[in-house]
Order: structure tokens, then sequence, then C-alpha cells
């Protein structure tokens, strides 16, 4: 089995009543909600008699007034916006049945995804210094996890799962990366 599948959203983000205000207690009114278009395509296959699910999706989200957290003092955090932003990514997903029993063995599910996403300022200003074309900070690029999922018996069931997070900034500037900037669990 084959689906195609297409999809187009509008919406908006308010901002929420810790964001709105300012270091002094007063409610920041120049702070916009977030609103933005996503566009998204992908297909979806049904292989192996069912055994196999394999599915690609491409999507791309464009924000203006992206809703950030800027840090003024040690303690101190406000929201402002971020100008505008574009997101865009592909994210791969393979599910297999192994083996299915009724008895032991069981069953046991290989659950595999992927997703590869650039997002980035498209027109950011703060503090008189352009952040334009930066990634944007705490997001990695790459994100790929695995999981194994056996049911021996009835009440049993045993889930491992391995995840590798890319590397990502920690600053609009794009100049430092996180200390663990790409890392791996099992």
């Amino acid at each position: 089995m084959v689906a195609l599948y297409v999809s187009v959203g509008h919406g908006f983000s308010m901002p929420s009543p810790e964001e709105t205000l300012l270091p002094e207690g007063n409610i920041n009114k120049e702070l916009q909600p977030e609103q933005g278009w996503q566009y998204e395509a992908g297909i979806r296959l049904n292989l192996l008699r069912n055994t196999a699910q394999v599915e690609a999706t491409a999507y791309q989200i464009n924000l203006n007034n992206l809703l950030v957290t800027k840090r003024l003092t040690e303690d101190i955090f406000t929201g402002i916006n971020a100008g505008k932003t574009r997101h865009w990514g592909v994210e791969l997903l393979w599910k297999q049945l192994v083996f299915q029993h009724l008895n032991f063995p069981g069953n046991l599910n290989v659950n595999a995804n992927y997703t590869f996403s650039q997002n980035r300022f498209i027109d950011f200003t703060d503090n008189d210094n352009t952040f334009d074309g930066n990634l944007l900070p705490g997001i990695p690029s790459n994100l790929f996890q695995v999981t194994l999922v056996w049911h021996p018996l009835k009440p049993l069931i045993l889930n491992v799962r391995f995840q590798y997070t890319g590397e990502q900034f920690i600053n609009d500037a794009n100049t430092v990366t996180w200390e663990m900037s790409s890392y791996t669990l099992a």
C-alpha cells in the first residue's frame, strides 16, 4: 500500500504571561504573537505483507515574530520577538516486525527514525547585532533513534533505545556549541 499526503497550515501562538513581563513587572506591549505557515509532503509505504512500514516527510515552516527568551542578567529573563525564521527538514521512519509468535520468543519490533533539519534566522537583530542566516540555538540538525521492543511473554516487555543527537549552538551568534555538542545514549 502507498499513501501520499500534503498539508498546508497557518497558525499563531500567543506569548505566555511570563514572556510578556518586563523585568520591572510591566507588560511588554510591543511583544507580538508568533505567526507562521507550515508546508508538508510525504509518502508512506507498507511493505513485506505489512510487516514493514517506511515513511518519508519533507517540511518547511516560515515564522514571523518567533518568541524567544532573552537573558538580561544571570537571574532575569524576558520574552522578545526574533523577527523571521525558516525551519525546514526531512524526517525518515522505518518500522519492522522482525518476528511474531504466540508463545516464546514472542514478537520483536524495530523502529528507526532520522531527522535532518535546518532552522535559521531570516531577519533578526538584537542589541545592534544581526543574526540573519544563523542557525537557531538549542536545535540540533541531526537526530537519530532506534528502538527494539521485545515482547517474549504476555506480562513482559523489554524496550531498548539508542539515540544520537547532533551538534547544536547555544548562542544566537553561532560562536559557541554545547560542551557535549553531539552525544549518543543507549
